[in-house]
């Protein structure tokens, strides 16, 4: 049992020579195809006898049976060169009838015969589709040499289309692969689309669009997917119903994405570049760059040009993979800081910031940004203005380190705050007061005096001073006059920083600051003394009490003995007397 396949083929060297210019010479043929012999490869030498007929079945054999002798046969592989008369090779097609026999054996007839087209092989349009060799790519090609596109074609559909040239710009040609619904439109030239396409009507967003890919515009391509448009230098690399229809605009695949900005990107699930009806403009958001997962929560849509947009439910990692935060960063090598936020214009008032906004308002919220005109890191709060000019100072930490400002920007303290500050204790700041750490230590002595020498007063702040804190309150305040505390404790007075509103920085305009902690110890001292005195005087009146307390007892005694005295008197004068009628 024989199995054949067949092939019938013009020996690509004799085509060259002979150019097939007589028609009425024998040309030069190459039978080949594979054997199989009961079941496997065949391997020796077979004898092949050819019959060629006009027609599938029936009729007799147009010329006499060509035997093709001792044909070596290798694993089933077989080639045998033929003469075919030129009456054959003028008919567009022939039916062929092989047999086949073994070494000493009779001949097989296989079952069948196979169409040839010798007119065609003649012609020169044909190539050996197991490889030619001898080429010259000078004459030898596939294609037209008139500008008409090459057409591919797969049961009967097109599946491929090369060309045509554009002439006039650049020499571009089309490439169109895939579905026979891709297609570039009219005038368009230096288009690709690589494959991918298809005739469903079920896969575009509203379910009712075509899922063929398609170039609108010059030199665009589609490399794959369904759905897909391309424009202007526009690329989409697959997916599905992605539209990238700005100027030399990617999508590298995904679904339902466009990037319709100039030189912008989307990718993922529904990112969205605008194009220039949607952002009111001439090219559309360009310059931006859009991702989005597939969290289900529609459309991801730029807002203006040169944006990064990513949308991922699932968080973003750097270094890492997320944790329980929109965004993780993680430091691999400890070599770099892992964040680093500025500004290239130089000093600027808005240098590098991050804002804390609430509900995805533009300002309103809290803000850490560094100023770097006055070199301070800021901490704060907007109310909500559309630029920083809302923004409120709530710590303010200079570069110079000076100190930490609450509300105020410290310039001598460790520690300065604008207006008011409270505990929710009624507690005292505490200091390291131990014994350990101190020396020279000294009794304070006079205190009561030196109270005396201070002078207490009640006050209003002026006008310009309030105008330079506009949250001081126009109301009386108790204090003392730094000057007057500074001849009591000249230790406890010093510069604020701060100057005189409206004059100049100078030493003489610097506003001065009172430590009124060595008042509180000298009023705690002077208590003492109070305390002192008032003992000694108790003391005092305690023996003072005591004398005359002896002193009132002396005298109740000597009044005692004094009446009985009396009463001896009276009864002795009784006696001496007649007595009177009482």
């Amino acid at each position: 049992m024989y199995h054949i396949v067949r092939q019938l083929i013009p020996t690509l060297m004799l085509i060259v020579a002979l150019g097939f210019a007589l028609p009425t010479q024998g040309a030069s043929f190459v039978y080949r195809g594979s054997l199989n012999d009961r079941g496997a490869p065949a391997q020796g030498e077979y004898a092949f006898r050819l019959s060629f007929y006009a027609a599938e079945f029936g009729t007799e054999a147009l010329v006499p049976a060509i035997t093709l002798d001792a044909v070596p046969v290798t694993y089933g592989v077989f080639n045998a060169e033929l003469e075919l008369a030129p009456a054959l090779q003028a008919r567009d097609t022939l039916w062929l009838q092989v047999e086949v026999r073994d070494a000493g054996g009779t001949f097989v007839p296989l079952d069948g015969r196979s169409a040839v087209e010798p007119s065609a092989v003649v012609g020169g349009v044909c190539w050996d589709t197991t490889g030619n060799s001898g080429t010259n790519p000078s004459t030898n090609f596939i294609g037209h040499t008139d500008n008409q596109p090459v057409v591919l074609r797969s049961n009967n559909l097109i599946v491929g289309t090369l060309g045509p040239i554009d002439l006039i710009n650049g020499f571009a040609a089309d490439v169109v692969l895939g579905s026979p619904l891709n297609s570039v439109d009219a005038g368009i030239f230096g288009a690709t689309i690589c494959g991918g396409g298809s005739s469903r009507l079920d896969c575009g967003p509203g379910g009712n669009t075509s899922c063929a890919n398609e170039v609108d515009n010059l030199f665009g391509t589609v490399s794959g997917g369904y759905g897909n448009h391309a424009g202007f230098h526009g690329a989409v690399g697959g997916g599905r119903s992605n539209v990238a229809s700005g100027e030399s605009s990617t999508i590298p695949g995904g679904e339902l994405n466009q990037a319709g900005g100039r030189s912008s990107f989307a990718a993922g699930y529904r990112a969205k570049v605008r194009n220039a009806a949607q952002a009111g403009n001439s090219s559309g958001d360009d310059g931006s760059f859009v991702w989005a997962d597939m969290s289900g929560a529609g459309d991801f849509v730029s807002t203006g040009n040169n944006q990064f947009m990513i949308r991922a439910d699932g968080g973003v990692g750097i270094n890492t993979a997320p944790d329980n935060a929109a965004l993780t960063v993680a430091d691999m090598f400890n070599a770099l800081p892992l964040v680093r936020i500025y500004n290239t214009s130089g000093d600027d008032v808005d240098g590098g910031a991050l804002r804390i906004t609430e509900n995805g308002a533009a300002f309103s919220g809290g803000f850490i940004k560094y100023n770097s005109a006055g070199n301070t890191l800021t901490i704060g709060t907007n109310i909500g203005s559309v630029d920083a000019s809302s923004d409120v100072a709530k710590i303010v930490i200079p570069r110079n380190g000076v100190g930490v400002g609450i509300g105020r920007a410290p310039v001598t303290n460790a520690l300065e705050v604008e207006g008011n500050a409270s505990k929710t204790t009624a507690t005292a700041w505490l200091a390291n007061s131990d014994a350990r750490i101190k020396r020279d230590v000294a009794p304070v002595d006079g205190a009561l005096d030196t109270l005396m020498r201070l002078r207490p007063v009640s006050f209003r702040y002026t006008d310009a001073y309030r105008a330079a804190h506009p949250g001081i309150v126009d109301q009386r305040y108790y204090n003392v006059i730094a000057q007057e505390f500074a001849e009591v404790f000249p230790d406890a007075v010093r510069r604020s920083g701060e100057f005189l509103p409206g004059a100049k920085a100078a030493p003489e305009n610097a506003i001065l600051q009172v430590d009124v902690h060595p008042a509180l110890i000298t009023a705690i001292a002077a208590t003492q003394e109070l305390a002192m005195k008032d003992e000694a005087q108790a003391e005092h009146l305690e023996a003072e009490n005591v004398r005359l307390r002896a002193d009132n007892a002396r005298m109740q005694r000597q009044l005692q003995r004094l009446a009985q005295r009396l009463d001896a008197i009276e009864v002795e004068m009784q006696g001496r007397s007649p007595q009177r009628p009482r």
